[in-house]
């Protein structure tokens, strides 16, 4: 789940510098901030089992497979962490 962090409408570049110290990850879209809760016992088993089959084959292919915390810009509003368990 997600929860807006605030109403008041920030940058890109304020949110890529406050994410650099910030103790919770945080997604962005359109200049609103959305904190992300934590994960479940649950969503983790099911990550880390996506995780291995994913990683048995990008191995000896030239890909890379990441667990987690890996921020991808959607377009230059959007920011979301992939395994993204929160709500839109």
């Amino acid at each position: 789940m997600s929860l807006r962090k605030s109403d008041q409408r920030i940058s890109v570049t304020d949110y890529l510098e406050s994410e650099k110290t910030a103790a919770v990850r945080h997604e962005y879209v359109a200049g609103y901030v959305y904190a992300m809760a934590a994960a479940s016992d649950r969503h983790n088993l099911i990550a880390g089992t996506l995780y291995s089959r994913l990683l048995a084959v990008a191995t000896g292919r030239g890909c890379q497979a990441f667990i987690s915390d890996m921020k991808l810009m959607c377009d230059a509003s959007v920011f979301y962490y992939p395994d993204g368990y929160g709500l839109r």
